[in-house]
């Protein structure tokens, strides 16, 4: 069953609030000069720039819920932001019971779990003034899925000497569109800090497969859903490093 991202209340939230309302309330009506006259952003055409977000320990992670993400400005006011992240996990735990007296094994399992996540999004930012010390910005654009856990477990009872071999497979697709609204703030004309928050509607597809297989007997079940899922993300809070 697919799971929503709950909506959650966090001390990074707090944070993001207060630094907006503090630099609001001291600068919102300056236009984007440094002293020298020279623009204290690096919003115009052809700008670039790599985004991370700072979690709630001040650590820089990914943004956007994927692991690359990046925007270039395409005008003064606008820009597009891709967004790509590839997961893949693999591990193993064997395990093993004895007969204390003889040292004869009864009964033993070996497990191999698999994982690999796939994630696309691209979205049009738009700015709606770059004269503004805070600069508030929205977006939309489309979103891509793909997820998939395979979790393989070998049995062997020693009393009755019988092998069974279980094998479970769980992939989703997904596909649909996200939108974004936030602030932006330039500490110098090269590093920005800025919050937002995300909602996705997605159309989902998913397939669940469980094989049992036991000495001649083999019997497989699949099962598939669709439908159609939000998701809300908490506010977060990023760094973006221009160049």
């Amino acid at each position: 069953m697919f799971k929503a991202i709950q909506i959650r209340k966090s001390i990074l939230a707090a944070l993001a609030a207060i630094f907006v309302f503090v630099a609001s309330s001291q600068s919102l009506a300056q236009e984007g000069k440094t002293h020298d006259g020279k623009p204290s952003h690096s919003l115009y055409k052809g700008a670039k720039a790599l985004q991370f977000r700072i979690t709630n320990n001040f650590v820089l992670t990914d943004f956007q819920g994927v692991a690359l993400s990046g925007k270039k400005h395409i005008s003064k006011n606008s820009a597009i932001r891709l967004g790509a992240n590839l997961y893949t996990e693999f591990s193993t735990e064997d395990e093993d019971r004895r007969i204390f007296s003889s040292d004869t094994t009864i009964a033993s399992s070996d497990a191999e779990n698999s994982a690999q996540m796939l994630i696309l999004e691209m979205q049009y930012i738009r700015y709606a003034s770059i004269e503004r010390r805070i600069k508030l910005f929205w977006g939309a654009g489309p979103s891509l899925r793909f997820n998939r856990e395979i979790i393989e477990t070998d049995y062997y009872d020693g009393f009755n000497n019988i092998s069974r071999r279980l094998r479970d497979e769980n992939k989703s697709w997904g596909t649909g569109a996200t939108g974004v609204i936030g602030v932006e703030w330039f500490a110098t004309s090269d590093i920005s800090f800025h919050t937002e928050y995300i909602l996705s509607i997605m159309y989902e597809w998913q397939k669940i497969r469980d094989d049992d297989a036991s000495g001649t007997n083999f019997v497989s079940i699949s099962s598939e859903e669709t439908g159609i899922q939000v998701y809300a993300s908490n506010v977060r809070f990023g760094l973006s490093l221009y160049f």
